[in-house]
């Protein structure tokens, strides 16, 4: 599986997901934010906690052969996260 396909799946329908790479001691920290679609001023309370849900970022750090060799894997399991959380 390739990263953009498996970013892909991390979005819904007109949905963004923001990727960010920070060098740091250690070796990186990757930041992947979801930013989701405007929702309606009257959005009950439950919908706006699955949203704030959905909308929580992944951030991942370590060193660089550690994080390349897991990073898909750690994508698949947020986007199935992410799934599960929508479906409820």
């Amino acid at each position: 599986m390739s990263l953009i396909k498996t970013l892909s799946d991390v979005l819904g329908t007109a949905e963004r997901v923001s990727l960010t790479l920070e060098r740091t001691k250690d070796g990186i920290a990757v930041l992947v934010i979801p930013a989701l679609k405007e929702a309606p001023d009257n959005l009950p309370e439950n919908e706006r906690q699955i949203r704030a849900a959905l909308a929580t970022p992944l951030r991942v750090t370590g060193p660089v052969d550690e994080i390349d060799a897991q990073l898909l894997d750690l994508l698949v399991a947020y986007s199935t996260e992410r799934g599960y959380v929508a479906a409820d």
